[in-house]
């Protein structure tokens, strides 16, 4: 045959480095890519090569060590030698066959790009598995032990409250309570009590002990059927005449009130015991504790149940005019003739008990 580039001239040598105790076989064959070698000693030991890179293939105790890259059909055989394949490797489509996933120790999703199916796995090896990479399909109850809201950064699809079996107060309970009880925050404000003089059937709000506090600022409501106000305390009545107050001396000076939505109820007693007048004019009653409202339309009446130490010829009366903050002592004749008590009617001694109902704003 003529001499050609892919010529082998083979023969079988015992180089030097391998001695006679071995008994080793030794192929040896030359072509123009240079010396092709195969070495088998007698401990199952050997190495297939060529010159200058003679340690491509080598087989020691039972294993085979590739020092390229293996190109094959198939392969067969059991994968647990196979520890540190990485997903990048393998890119040929189709189905990887069963694998242990304990040996899938980095394997990220962004590996995973061939459409298909993945087999069974074990979700135990899933340590760092990122949500966002599941977006269709069903997740087992029992994958989802250690769910917390933290990890909830999306919105939740629809959830029906049936499946809500065993859900937990949370840490939130309810202190002794009983039927129709109304609920408040407690003092630790991570639970919750029954107000036991506080209920509502539906129906009737029940308050059993306490009070109803309004807030100290009016807040008056356009609806007919809303209370908005509720206020009570002490005034201090005054005598004055004119604009000025007088120089009397009070045995007894007391004034009570009682708001209700617009309507103010006062009462009120006077004892001077001495003094004087200390001015002239027309005599009022000065202090009120809510200034009357001030439309035309709401002026109104006081009624006088006691008085001595006044001097007038027919009917005295008290009157709160609108937008005023005191009371004016009137007088009425039998002929239906008004005016004003003065500094003139009343003297340094007298006793005074009035109430009356007037309207705020």
């Amino acid at each position: 045959m003529a001499n050609s580039a892919f010529e082998h001239t083979p023969s079988f040598t015992i180089p030097s480095s391998i001695t006679t105790a071995n008994s080793a076989a030794i192929w040896s064959a030359v072509n123009n890519l240079g010396q092709s070698t195969i070495i088998l000693d007698s401990g199952g030991n050997g190495r297939i090569g060529i010159s200058g890179d003679t340690n491509i293939i080598t087989l020691t105790s039972g294993t085979v060590t590739v020092a390229g890259t293996v190109a094959a059909t198939t392969l067969t055989g059991a994968g647990a030698g196979i520890t540190a394949l990485s997903a990048a490797n393998i890119t040929a489509s189709g189905t990887l066959p069963a694998l242990n996933g304990a040996a899938l120790t980095a394997l990220t999703a962004a590996n995973i790009t061939a459409s298909g199916t993945l087999p069974a796995l074990n979700g135990a090896a899933l340590t760092a598995l990122n949500g966002s990479q599941i977006t269709t399909g069903t997740v087992a109850d029992a994958r989802i032990s250690a769910l917390t809201a933290s990890k909830l950064t999306g919105a939740l699809p629809a959830i029906s409250g049936a499946n809500l079996t065993n859900l937990p107060a949370g840490g939130a309970t309810i202190n002794n309570a009983t039927v129709n009880e109304l609920v408040t925050v407690a003092s630790t404000t991570t639970q919750l009590d029954a107000e036991s003089t506080l209920t509502y059937d539906g129906t009737t709000l029940t308050l059993g002990s306490g009070q109803i506090k309004f807030p100290g600022s009016v807040n008056l409501s356009t609806d007919v059927n809303t209370l908005d106000e509720y206020e009570e305390g002490n005034w201090t009545p005054v005598i004055q005449f004119g604009n000025s107050t007088s120089s009397f001396t009070y045995g007894t000076q007391a004034g009570y009130y009682t708001r209700i939505g617009r309507a103010i109820l006062i009462n009120g007693r006077l004892d001077v015991t001495g003094g004087s007048t200390g001015s002239t004019g027309n005599a009022k009653i000065s202090g009120l504790p809510i200034q009357s409202n001030v439309n035309p339309a709401s002026h109104s009446a006081a009624s006088i149940g006691y008085m001595n130490g006044f001097s007038f010829a027919n009917q005295a009366t008290l009157m709160i005019q609108s937008g005023s903050t005191y009371l004016d002592f009137m007088e009425t004749t039998e002929s239906g003739t008004v005016s004003h008590l003065t500094h003139s009617n009343l003297t340094t001694s007298f006793q005074l008990f009035f109430s009356g109902l007037y309207w705020d704003e």
